[in-house]
This record gives structure tokens, C-alpha cells and sequence, in this order.
């Protein structure tokens, strides 16, 4: 070949890159990334360890700074339920039917987690999430991840978790628990931002005049959870017909 000819290119010498099988990278993606690495390669070597299942799931390493998370689907009454769980706790549930599967996972990203689906790892929080919908469980027995939320929407949820079942208190409560009297729609717009509803009980924080109040995903759906709990409103008036207090 004539050395004019356009087709003569100096390519560039790639390393090899060997597979050790008694030791599987966590990521093919970081080791393609390396200098010098054909990525061909990397991938063409480890397949074997795809196919003989010896090759570990990608890290979330593969995306800088992003935590592992994992999410599953569970029915209920009102809709499917998407949960997601950290190695923290649970980080969100979502009402499917309300939000789309792929902007709840976009909204995890967001507060730095990646999220995959492994219903075996959120079994145990389905599990209690069926026993509270059918009346047998109280309390839930899970830690929660709110990273990614502000301060002032964590320590909002942090106070909601301690209203008791079957318990109702105003946003003033909720605003005078945390020191912030004057900041009762501030604490609804927390709600309207807590991302894990159902175990933070934000369908417990009604309103000063008794009335219900707003909820994500409707208000259908925060009469449904209190009337579980033993909470009963009017069916003309939208009042409880309990009195209410919070019990911090």
C-alpha cells in the first residue's frame, strides 16, 4: 500500500484484556474505560462469564457518584405500587397509576441513586406493605432513606412518622413539632414532596378545620388509607368525625 493511500492509518495498539474466571470484574464498563483497552475486547472476553454466569451484575460504579438501589411492583387495591429500597432503607413508593414507572426512577436518580429492579431484595417491604392494607399490621418495622430531600422536608417527614395509627394531626402540629409555627404550608408542600407515603403517613396530617385536605394521588386514596386506620370522614362534609391530635 502506497503510503499517500488514504486507507493507511496508524492504529492505535490496544492491550488485551484476559478474563481471570475465579475473578470476575464487578464492571466491564470501568475496565473498557481504561486507557489503551479495546473495548471490543473487553467485551468479546468477558461474554464467556456471561454466559457460564460467572460474571457479577454491574456495579453502580458505572455511574460516578450514584448509590445502588433496587425497586419491585406489588398490587393494591388503588393501583400498583412501585417501592424502591437502598441499602439504607426504603427511598420511594409510588402509585403507578399516578406517576410514571420511569419519572419515579428519573426522581431516584436525581437524589443520587440508580435504581434496578430485584424483587427478592423489596419482598420483605411488600410484605408488610400487603398486611397494613388488609388491617393486621400497625407499625412498620423498616429504616428510611430520605437522602436527596431538603432539611426542612426530612425534618417535616421525620415528625409525621411519629403520629401514631389510626391518629390524626393539623399541618400546624407538624409545623409547631419541628419549632416552625408559622410554617403550616410549607409542612404541606413537604407532603406533597414526601417521597415514601404510606410508611411516612403524611394521609394522617389534615387540616385545622377538620377537613381532610389534599393528597397526592387523590384524596380518594388518603380517605381509603385513614379509613383502614379506623378514621372515618363525612361523606358530605369531607370531616372526620373523630377529634385529632398529635401524640409526638
Amino acid at each position: 500500500m502506497k503510503a499517500n493511500d488514504p486507507m493507511n492509518i496508524d492504529e492505535p495498539e490496544f492491550q488485551a484484556y484476559d478474563v481471570d474466571p475465579s475473578s470476575p470484574p464487578d464492571s466491564i464498563l470501568e475496565r473498557a474505560c481504561q486507557a489503551e483497552i479495546d473495548p471490543c475486547i473487553v467485551a468479546e472476553e468477558a461474554m464467556r462469564g456471561f454466559v457460564f454466569g460467572d460474571l457479577k451484575p454491574p456495579a453502580v460504579a458505572i455511574r460516578p457518584g450514584l448509590r445502588e438501589a433496587w425497586h419491585g411492583t406489588m398490587e393494591t387495591a388503588f393501583g400498583p405500587l412501585l417501592v424502591v429500597v437502598t441499602d439504607v432503607g426504603v427511598c420511594a413508593v409510588s402509585r403507578l397509576r399516578h406517576t410514571d414507572r420511569h419519572q419515579t426512577l428519573r426522581e431516584i436518580e436525581e437524589r443520587g441513586m440508580l435504581a434496578t429492579e430485584s424483587l427478592d431484595v423489596v419482598k420483605p417491604i411488600i410484605e408488610q406493605l400487603t398486611l397494613y392494607f388488609d388491617g393486621v399490621k400497625k407499625d412498620f418495622d423498616v429504616e428510611i432513606d430520605l437522602s436527596g430531600t431538603s432539611e426542612f422536608t426530612h425534618r417535616s417527614l421525620d415528625a409525621i412518622r411519629s403520629i401514631p395509627y389510626g391518629n390524626v394531626a393539623t399541618y400546624g402540629d407538624v409545623a409547631r413539632s419541628i419549632q416552625q409555627p408559622g410554617a403550616a404550608q410549607a409542612v404541606g408542600n413537604a407532603m406533597g414532596r414526601n417521597p415514601i407515603p404510606i410508611i411516612v403517613p403524611c394521609h394522617r396530617v389534615i387540616r385545622s378545620d377538620g377537613a381532610m385536605g389534599n393528597y397526592t394521588g387523590g384524596t380518594d386514596i388518603k380517605e381509603h388509607l385513614l379509613k383502614i386506620e379506623g378514621v372515618e370522614f363525612g361523606t358530605h362534609t369531607g370531616q372526620t368525625s373523630l377529634p385529632f391530635h398529635l401524640d409526638f
